[in-house]
């Protein structure tokens, strides 16, 4: 019998970057609305489904003062849909953290103008497989989730008495590299999917669904937009596009109302993107979306999940469509 070798290994220790917390609750709340798969995007059975992130800042009532809840989301979980209420916190929960969110759900169904928006806004999503009670019942009863870069062991036991859910979510930065990334996990509970799937413009072309210089297109009633990707942000990360010169005399000639409608709304990423659109600067695909509400009034009140509104002129097929056929594609 011929005896087994043994294996020599060289090994070299070295550190090639380190975590480190977000600048702010801002800069995570940017990072997420911008990115909204990461927290409210999950695939059943190979089909996406169609979760989206409402708004940032929703004013709510608490106690005998206001609040303002740094996200809301809805997405679907196995028992139809569930609404999510996001507490940010750019360094450590701690026990504060857990009972300023506790606060917020205890006052949620008492916070009638909060709560209307949102109901407002899942009642124009056409949802499939929910009634409108039904709608209703998980829009009066929220889940909680904690999002920070460190968990106090206290908060954890605390949160978990008060049936809350924890994300813990750190950027990394490589020393040498200089390359970024974004580590999430639960901490609490699961809110995460196993099964997320995060989609690129290189991805789509690369299974040859699109080509790079394909037009996509947005309609409401007689006005629309259209753009192609930007050649120079095809990863996940960024999803970039560039609209063409007529998308952007109309959304130029829509200045001012999309500027009072954002105040009204509380779109803080509005004005900057007006400045890019000025420049035929590439923007990102959510808020080319936001665009065409705010200038048009539609087709959707919401902006940060574009995939279901976006047209690809080529084929006639949704982004969804694409992208639904891409997450087949990849789980064979």
């Amino acid at each position: 019998m011929k005896e087994k070798s043994a294996q020599i290994w060289k090994v070299h220790t070295e550190r090639i970057g380190f975590l480190e917390s977000f600048r702010s609750e801002v800069d995570m709340e940017s990072f997420l609305v911008n990115n909204p798969a990461i927290l409210c995007y999950r695939t059943d059975e190979n089909k996406i489904m169609q979760p989206e992130l409402l708004r940032q800042q929703l004013g709510t009532k608490v106690g005998k003062g206001t609040g303002r809840i740094d996200l809301v989301g809805l997405i679907p979980s196995q028992l139809g849909y569930e609404l999510l209420i996001f507490e940010l916190k750019k360094d450590e929960i701690d026990i504060p953290a857990v009972q300023q969110l506790v606060s917020y759900l205890n006052d949620w169904n008492s916070n009638k103008s909060g709560k209307e928006v949102v109901l407002k806004w899942a009642e124009g999503l056409d949802l499939k497989g929910i009634t409108s009670e039904e709608l209703e019942f998980v829009i009066s009863n929220p889940k909680g989730v904690l999002v920070g870069n460190k968990f106090r062991a206290e908060a954890i036991a605390e949160a978990v008495k008060n049936n809350l859910r924890g994300i813990r979510m750190a950027r990394f930065r490589a020393e040498e590299k200089g390359e970024y990334y974004v580590i999430i996990e639960d901490q609490i509970g699961d809110v995460l999917s196993t099964s997320r799937f995060q989609w690129s413009w290189q991805d789509l072309i690369k299974h040859n669904l699109i080509e790079l210089q394909d037009t996509f297109k947005i309609e409401q009633q007689a006005n629309s937009l259209r753009f192609r990707p930007d050649p120079k942000a095809l990863n996940w990360y960024k999803k970039k596009v560039i609209l063409d010169d007529d998308s952007r005399r109309n959304i130029l000639d829509k200045e001012n109302e999309i500027l009072k409608r954002a105040n009204e709304t509380g779109a803080k990423w509005a004005k900057k993107t007006m400045e890019l659109i000025k420049k035929a600067a590439p923007i990102y695909i959510t808020n080319a979306t936001g665009l065409s509400y705010l200038a048009f009034g539609g087709p959707t009140g919401s902006y940060w999940v574009p995939l279901y509104w976006w047209i690809h002129e080529k084929s006639g097929r949704r982004l969804e469509e694409l992208v639904s056929e891409l997450v087949s594609s990849e789980s064979k």
